[in-house]
């Protein structure tokens, strides 16, 4: 056997056992389960960040007041963060609080934990409910419904299904596009209904009062949203998906404009996964938590881009040096085509047009794209810069 063979057959029983895991997964995503449709009558108190976001505010504002749900059951406070431009007059002027923050520390974290302990002690434990929104997302109308359908299912934390508002902008936010819904449908979804935990998404989240005191909202990296899954989980909580209640977000339409976000994120939860592996692995070895041990399979293994950009430069390396009729080389191709009829399947049940579908397959650059941000990201992100 060539020398070249040993590594390829490790990578291919690596990435294997991966796409398995992910498949076995995505069985518990195909269908989408019916809620209850009785709607308990909760109050909701969004907290939304903002920082010099007098631009983009307009959208968000007018999703809430369209809200199919009654408004005085709807309490909304802006949370002003160091700006240095007219977002809070613009706020008020729409008939919303702003809390104009111009002292402590900056970031989203902070401004939401100062805003946290300011609304902890008038928190009604049966009837308030928390909800942390991003300042240009735009908000469903049906959102606040399946959010209470959800909770009222016996969910003390609640996760909104996030998607992209520009998704047919450019090539890049198409691409995304079908990212998020693969994502949110074989993973997210998935998870929820199998009894696991999703992951919180930075924005569209609700959390019951009694967790919301049980959990520290000062950030360590700046991926708050992931640590704050790893807390849930160690307190033995999971969060629930509420696939219904949608929340899209604009993002930025090309590579060069998103890739010191996508940096943040990776590097961040790159820094999270030091010492999270060990605590989940811990927990699950002790505890039997399926939940834990599905929440570490999550850190170790590398994204959707990245193991599709594996497997197919593993291919092209089985081709080149071990030949087209090598078992090992049909055995990456037929591992590529699995992968890519999982991203079809999961793109046809999310009502992706076959055509946003079809710029996936011709865009590698995109799945490269992000195997360069991951590498540039392993050594972790500290700040926003």
């Amino acid at each position: 056997m060539p020398i070249a063979a040993y590594p390829l057959l490790l990578l291919f029983f690596l990435l294997g056992g991966f796409f398995l895991y992910l498949l076995l997964l995505a069985f518990w995503g195909i269908k989408v389960r019916p809620t209850d449709n009785e709607i308990p009558a909760y109050r909701f108190k969004l907290l939304i960040a903002a920082h010099n976001e007098e631009n983009s505010l307009y959208g968000l504002m007018q999703s809430i007041k369209n809200a199919n749900y009654p408004k005085e059951l709807i309490q909304t406070q802006f949370i002003a963060d160091h700006c240095d431009d007219a977002t809070v007059e613009v706020i008020r002027e729409q008939g919303f609080e702003a809390i104009d923050r111009q002292q402590g520390a900056r970031g989203k974290s902070a401004s939401i934990a100062e805003a946290m302990n300011k609304l902890i002690p008038d928190l009604d434990e049966e009837k308030d409910v928390v909800l942390i929104f991003d300042a240009d997302n735009l908000i469903d109308g049906e959102f606040f419904n399946e959010i209470a359908k959800a909770l009222a299912n016996g969910a003390d934390v609640v996760q909104g299904n996030t998607g992209i508002h520009n998704r047919y902008a450019s090539l890049f936010t198409k691409l995304n596009h079908v990212n998020f819904a693969v994502t949110n449908r074989f993973k997210e979804l998935a998870r929820s209904q199998a009894g696991l935990t999703c992951r919180l998404r930075g924005h569209g989240m609700a959390f019951r009062p009694s967790l919301i005191k049980q959990l520290n909202w000062q950030a360590g990296t700046l991926v708050e949203d992931q640590e704050m899954v790893l807390q849930l989980v160690l307190k033995d909580q999971r969060v629930r998906w509420a696939h219904r209640a949608e929340v899209n977000s604009v993002i930025p339409d090309s590579p060069k404009a998103a890739a010191a976000q996508r940096k943040r994120w990776a590097g961040g939860k790159s820094e999270l996964t030091k010492n999270a592996t060990r605590v989940l692995f811990d927990k699950a070895r002790t505890d039997k938590s399926l939940i834990a041990f599905d929440l570490m399979m999550d850190y170790i293994m590398p994204s959707y881009a990245i193991q599709l950009g594996l497997i197919m430069l593993s291919t092209l390396a089985a081709w080149f040096f071990l030949g087209s009729e090598n078992c090992l080389t049909h055995g990456f191709i037929l591992l590529t085509v699995a992968f890519l009829s999982y991203y079809f399947i999961a793109s046809l049940l999310e009502k992706v047009p076959v055509l946003v579908f079809a710029t996936f397959l011709l865009s590698p650059f995109f799945i490269f794209w992000r195997v360069w941000i991951f590498i540039s990201s392993l050594r972790g992100a500290k700040s926003w810069d």
